[in-house]
């Protein structure tokens, strides 16, 4: 145990962070940076005041501490993983700061996987979300389960107010 606790103390002390420091400072910048840029889920749009998505997001992290990709998990919804394209691809996720924050970190050679939950604030709603249940290709991406050196984040939640479902549907 003390073993494990100076090997620990000389791995992370160099940094100055812990790596749950680390991936906290990279999660809310990742966090903020889809948030801020996620368009209205479909279940908006048809009015629907109650839903409830649960997916899971990896940043792979080479050994340069750069962000070398961002995908979701293949359980996760088509109109997702279009928004996250289009924001990786408008440039709305800002891949430097997270580069610096990998750097800042010493995250590199890895993977951070966070929960990424999006949800109508009436959520929850019905016996159906009684026993969520998570889909088989939850842990995969592009058809692989996850493997390697992987550190899992806290929850990246984007949580739609009513009045924007509103204001969807009432011209």
């Amino acid at each position: 145990m003390l073993i494990n606790l100076l090997a620990a103390i000389l791995m992370f002390g160099a940094t100055g962070n812990l790596p749950g420091d680390s991936l906290s400072n990279f999660q809310k910048k990742l966090s903020r940076d889809i948030i801020l840029n996620m368009g209205l889920p479909p279940d908006s749009h048809r009015g629907d005041t109650c839903y409830h998505y649960t997916e899971l997001i990896k940043v792979e992290i080479n050994k340069y501490y750069k962000v070398v990709s961002i995908e979701l998990s293949d359980s996760a919804p088509q109109w997702i993983k279009e928004d996250i394209d289009r924001q990786k691809k408008q440039k709305d996720i800002n891949y430097k700061a997270l580069d610096s924050l990998a750097m800042k970190g010493g995250l590199r050679n890895c993977s951070l996987v966070f929960p990424f939950i999006i949800e109508s604030d009436d959520f929850p709603c019905g016996q159906e979300m009684k026993k969520p249940r998570l889909p088989a290709e939850y842990f995969q991406f592009g058809g692989k389960k996850l493997k390697g050196n992987i550190f899992f984040g806290e929850e990246i939640k984007y949580r739609v107010p009513i009045r924007h479902i509103v204001k969807t549907i009432i011209p």
